[in-house]
């Protein structure tokens, strides 16, 4: 008779965690169907459905029965949406040290050997309700244990009509808000087709793309979603819930298509009224030199006319300067009178000569005369 394998380590714990809850599930439950509550002291939390409790000296974990949250972080996938706030919240309501009621469905323990509870806190609040009724987690069940599902169904609706935590559109992470997102993105660079600039149009088409890009990535994570394994971000919506948003992203997706040609051809015809604009302006702005130019020109013209017609009655008040004064003949002495002399009578004229006749007048050749 041949040896029977060895039994791996992952089944040993297992067997082992199934042993240890089936014997705590044994102090529980008696012979009737009805489950008796238990308490304890919380140790510490794990993750937003998961804590360690101290029950009878000894440390237990504890899931919350009929509730699964987002996953913290670990070696092959990063912090799902919403998992440090679904943690925070069981910090705020079973702080470690407070005391909780736990009552059991089904006492098997999960795949990871996990006690799987219904948790009341030191308010008596049921917790996993709360957690679903914040948005925080989504109805689940695990096997035959379904005793509280109803429950946390309906906080889940509640979650739902009120919007709030995975059904929040102002939650980043959130497959509503990146919805909201990607159409609002959508919708403004649809309204960007009549822009005015070419500088407009080119910013609204790159807007445009980057919409349409953005779009397309919530349209592949919606189909995505409809498989049979989703995250908790898309197990939050029921198959109608994704389809219609899935529909809206694809009008969307479609809308945009036929947009961004119209931006195109709007960039382009501004384009080409900025070139002409351009050209024109250039064209002003040349005739504008040249007009001042050819101001400046006459300016210059003109002040070298002035300049010339200065130098030359310059020159001319120069050459006047230098010529000589005008002769002023002197003044007379003024008349002196000649002092008076004494009258001295003339003397006697003396007898004509004999013969003496008077002047004669000869006429010409000398030979006759007349008396003068």
């Amino acid at each position: 008779m041949g040896t029977k394998p060895p039994i791996s380590r992952r089944k040993t714990g297992t067997i082992l965690a199934a042993t240890v809850v089936l014997a705590f599930a044994a102090g529980l439950v008696s012979c009737s169907a009805a489950p008796k509550p238990t308490s304890g002291e919380v140790v510490r939390i794990v993750d937003g459905a998961t804590l360690v409790v101290t029950i009878n000296k000894r440390d237990q974990t504890v899931h919350l029965l009929n509730v699964d949250t987002p996953q913290p972080k670990d070696a092959s996938s990063p912090v799902e949406c919403l998992e440090p706030e679904a943690e925070a919240y069981l910090k705020s309501t079973m702080p470690p040290g407070s005391h909780i009621t736990m009552e059991l469905d089904d006492p098997i323990p999960d795949q990871s050997g996990r006690i799987l509870a219904a948790v009341y806190n030191e308010s008596g609040q049921l917790v996993d309700a709360g957690v679903a009724r914040k948005g925080l987690g989504i109805p689940v069940s695990s096997g035959a244990n379904t005793k509280y599902l109803a429950t946390v169904r309906a906080a889940h609706d509640e979650a739902r009509a009120a919007g709030i935590g995975l059904f929040s559109t102002s939650i980043p992470c959130t497959l509503p808000a990146q919805i909201e997102e990607s159409m609002t993105a959508l919708e403004t660079s649809m309204d960007s087709a009549a822009a005015q600039t070419s500088g407009a149009a080119v910013t609204a088409i790159a807007a445009a793309v980057a919409a349409l890009a953005s779009a397309k990535v919530v349209h592949t994570l919606l189909s995505a979603g409809t498989g049979s394994t989703k995250p908790i971000l898309w197990a939050a919506f029921s198959a109608a819930d994704v389809s219609r948003h899935l529909a809206r992203v694809t009008a969307g997706i479609d809308r945009m298509n036929a947009t961004i040609p119209v931006l195109e051809n709007r960039r382009d015809e501004l384009l080409a009224a900025d070139t002409r604009a351009a050209a024109d302006k250039a064209a002003a702005e040349a005739a504008e030199a040249a007009a001042a130019v050819a101001a400046e020109q006459a300016v210059a013209a003109q002040a070298a006319r002035e300049a010339a017609a200065q130098d030359a009655a310059s020159r001319e008040a120069v050459g006047v300067s230098n010529l000589p004064a005008p002769y002023v003949p002197p003044a007379p002495p003024p008349y002196v009178p000649p002092a008076a002399q004494p009258y001295v009578a003339p003397p006697v004229a003396p007898a004509p000569a004999k013969g003496y006749t008077g002047p004669r007048c000869y006429a010409p050749g000398g030979k006759t005369y007349r008396p003068c």
